[in-house]
């Protein structure tokens, strides 16, 4: 247990932290307690040309440091939020870019679009350049109407040349002969009457005659003569044998391989007290904070952020919008830390490419992982050797 009275009671130290030297104090007894080496690092007046001197810290980030200063006073440090993209002013991020460069309108506004108008004057012109073609009336024949027929006798001759008075003289003959009649004042010829053509017969087929086929009778075939086996008797070990033959197989499915990786990745299991849950956890900020304390031999910030990232890795669900953060965890990892430490396998590589492992078809769509995989030869044998395990 920390003995937070002489924490209080110890002088703070100044250090300048980062790139920026970003300004920040700790208490000199606080870090004793935790790490013989950082304190000797920060501390120790005796490594100083003077007891006033500020230590700096270059190499390790102002976030990095403060998550150490919370880890010191309080047991955990916070998990941060991983920084959100940015966006331009319609909302869209910046990485993604319109197809095209068009978007669509809502309401009466249009968008056109170059060929797609079709202007007024251009169709005038053109109804200007073909003049429509009337197609000129064909004189219509109503079948069925048939012109009276007039006897075949003089009176009736060149009656449309006659004159009006002639036709009058005829007229009066007509009647006397009982001829048919002119009708009408102007005494001309009477209008078509419609007469009705007569209807030509259609042919009935008569119909062919069938044929009954004539049944045939079939003969049965003749069966092989069949000489009588023997049976043997039944006894345990025929039935043994029966039973298996007429048992019907069960299918099993084979297990995946992801799966079995997925089963391994979940049992793991690490000591010590996890950092603070974060619904939108900051991934490599947990491989930020263990190097530092791998640097400068805290075991128990190792163990807490070992433990903090294998939580958020199982609540992680990788999809193509933050498939991006895996393949970053995965680069900064490889990129910052050996092979083995203290001896032994890096605990955090292993434990990121086994999560890399459990997801390669998902990173897989990503063409960033083949990137990586070429850049860092000791990742992609560590990825085969965890997929085939």
């Amino acid at each position: 247990m920390a003995d937070y009275k002489r924490i209080i009671r110890s002088s703070p130290r100044t250090l300048l932290v980062g790139k920026d030297h970003t300004r920040l104090t700790i208490h000199t007894a606080a870090v004793q307690n935790i790490s013989e080496s950082l304190y000797t690092h920060i501390c120790d007046d005796s490594m100083k040309a003077s007891p006033s001197e500020v230590t700096v810290l270059e190499d390790v980030e102002a976030d990095t440091f403060i998550g150490f200063c919370e880890y010191v006073y309080t047991g955990a440090y916070v998990t941060p939020d991983v920084t959100s993209t940015e966006h331009n002013e319609d909302g869209l991020s910046l990485e993604t870019q319109a197809a095209g460069g068009t978007r669509s309108r809502t309401g009466s506004e249009t968008i056109s679009t170059p060929g797609s108008e079709f202007e007024a004057e251009d169709a005038v012109s053109v109804l200007a350049l073909e003049p429509e073609s009337c197609p000129e009336p064909e004189q219509a024949t109503t079948p069925g109407i048939q012109i009276a027929q007039l006897p075949n006798h003089p009176l009736y001759k060149n009656w449309d040349r006659l004159p009006k008075g002639t036709k009058m003289k005829r007229r009066k003959q007509m009647i006397k002969k009982k001829l048919p009649v002119i009708p009408g004042k102007d005494l001309v010829l009477p209008l078509p009457v419609s007469v009705p053509l007569p209807k030509e017969p259609v042919p009935v087929e008569e119909p062919v005659p069938v044929e009954e086929p004539v049944p045939v009778e079939e003969s049965e075939p003749e069966l092989p003569e069949t000489k009588s086996v023997p049976v043997p008797e039944t006894n345990n070990n025929n039935k043994w044998r029966e039973a298996i033959t007429t048992t019907r197989s069960v299918e099993v499915p084979p297990i995946s391989p992801y799966g079995k990786l997925w089963e391994r990745f979940r049992a793991l299991e690490f000591p010590g007290q996890p950092a603070s849950l974060s619904t939108n956890p900051d991934l490599v900020f947990h491989v930020k904070v263990y190097i530092f304390a791998t640097r400068f031999r805290i075991e128990p910030l190792r163990q807490q952020c070992l433990t903090s990232i294998h939580r958020d890795l199982c609540n992680f669900s990788v999809n193509r919008n933050n498939v991006s953060q895996i393949l970053d965890l995965l680069d900064f990892t490889y990129a910052h830390t050996g092979r083995y430490e203290f001896s032994q396998k890096s605990p955090i590589r292993d434990l990121v490419i086994h999560y890399a492992a459990c997801e390669a078809r998902a990173l897989a769509e990503n063409e960033k992982l083949t990137g990586i995989l070429d850049s860092n030869s000791e990742m992609g044998s560590d990825f085969v050797m965890k997929l085939v395990e």
